[in-house]
């Protein structure tokens, strides 16, 4: 699995905007934020708990240091919460425990 990273600006319900960084996978051919993983610690291995599709979101992909991506708008906290309104859904989307896993330490190498 090589993940990559997004800048995102998370804008909060009272107004506040979190600048932070987020993990990308690449998942059917499309990239998607990872804001949350689920840690199978038994199973050494890793799930996304939710993803969100990036190319809805206006970024640009960076080249050299830094982020591999850039989300120019900010995306408000209830996306990467779960909860987007039904009016919203063809902007955000969003796929709840998609059901991938990802092998960590040694055999993942």
């Amino acid at each position: 699995m090589k993940l990559r990273k997004a800048h995102v600006v998370i804008a909060e319900r009272d107004g506040a905007h979190l600048n932070t960084y987020m993990d990308v996978i690449e998942h059917a051919g499309k990239s998607w934020l990872v804001p949350e993983w689920i840690d199978h610690k038994d199973e050494k291995s890793i799930s996304p708990r939710r993803m969100i599709l990036l190319e809805t979101l206006p970024h640009q992909e960076l080249l050299g240091y830094g982020p591999d991506f850039v989300v120019h708008n900010p995306v408000p906290k209830y996306v990467f919460d779960g909860q987007v309104p039904s009016q919203e859904a063809g902007t955000y989307v969003v796929v709840e425990s998609p059901g991938i896993r990802f092998p960590i330490g040694p055999a993942a190498q």
